[in-house]
């Protein structure tokens, strides 16, 4: 296993990016890289570099990294799974964070964290960064994820809707809304 991995941060605009990622680094980097805002963690003996890039991510952003961090809120899943599915088609590893996820239950939106992991096929972690909910268990799902790579195998998830050969915006529409309908209530 690898000693060290690094990690990038992505995702829409206020979902908590930021402070998800200070609540996981314990060591800020100075960086020569404009626009990337790096840090660091050690878990289990193995050292997780963060890279959170402040502008929209570029194509050696997401080439660079071992794993994707994709943190969004419930109400920005539709969104943020399109996205996703589009990312996957690229072979990356991608774990899923649902940020905010106290302010949802106060909501009474209701996730159902099992189906979203069955349908994706990807980790999916609940989250309240500003509250320190959750950090812990990202941390270990990290770890898992990256240390044993047959278990998210990029190459080995099997999603019929990714088997297509081309796919239009509207087609991942489609599926990230089928999969909200499953798995969201509201």
């Amino acid at each position: 296993m690898k000693s060290s991995f690094l990690v990038g941060i992505s995702g829409p605009p206020k979902s908590g990016k930021s402070t998800l990622f200070k609540r996981l680094v314990t060591t800020k980097n100075k960086n020569s890289i404009k626009n990337i805002i790096s840090g660091s963690y050690v878990f289990n003996n193995t050292t997780f570099i963060l890279l959170d890039e402040k502008k929209e991510q570029t194509t050696s952003f997401y080439k660079d990294i071992d794993c994707l961090l994709f943190v969004c809120t419930p109400l920005q899943l539709t969104e943020s799974i399109t996205l996703i599915l589009q990312i996957l088609e690229k072979k990356k590893i991608v774990i899923l964070i649902i940020n905010f996820i106290d302010i949802a239950l106060k909501k009474e939106i209701l996730l159902n964290q099992p189906g979203l992991i069955r349908d994706l096929q990807i980790p999916v972690v609940f989250t309240s960064a500003f509250n320190n909910i959750g950090i812990t268990q990202l941390k270990t799902t990290i770890f898992n994820t990256l240390s044993n790579p047959s278990l998210y195998n990029t190459s080995n998830i099997n999603h019929s809707y990714l088997n297509l050969q081309e796919h239009s915006f509207n087609d991942y529409i489609s599926i990230a809304t089928q999969i909200i309908n499953n798995n969201v209530y509201y």
